[in-house]
């Protein structure tokens, strides 16, 4: 977790902010399964005071080149039918934010 010092408020929903948080771990903690060495890091800088930004990422097996043009449609999911439904719930709270 790499975090700047003066971090700037964020207006939003804690809740919605928080389940988009665990959406992006829960994705991790799946594409990190078969990985020996697991890393999942948190960054979160203030390029100036107007926003933030916030990186999510981690060292597992990623997404398919064929997959990966699609990833932001609706309902789209790389899981199997029964696990994959948070980058939705992520991607509408992501649209409400930035609007």
């Amino acid at each position: 977790q790499e975090l700047s010092k003066d971090l700037p408020y964020i207006r939003g929903s804690k809740q919605e902010l928080m389940q988009v948080l665990v959406n992006l771990a829960n994705n991790s903690l799946h594409a990190l399964l078969q990985t020996k060495e697991k890393r999942i890091t948190l960054r979160i800088e203030t390029p100036n005071q107007d926003f933030i930004r916030m990186v999510f990422s981690d060292n597992g097996y990623g997404i398919s080149k064929e997959k990966l043009s699609s990833i932001f449609a609706p309902f789209t999911t790389t899981k199997a039918s029964t696990q994959g439904r948070g980058k939705d719930r992520t991607s509408q709270f992501l649209r409400v934010m930035l609007n």
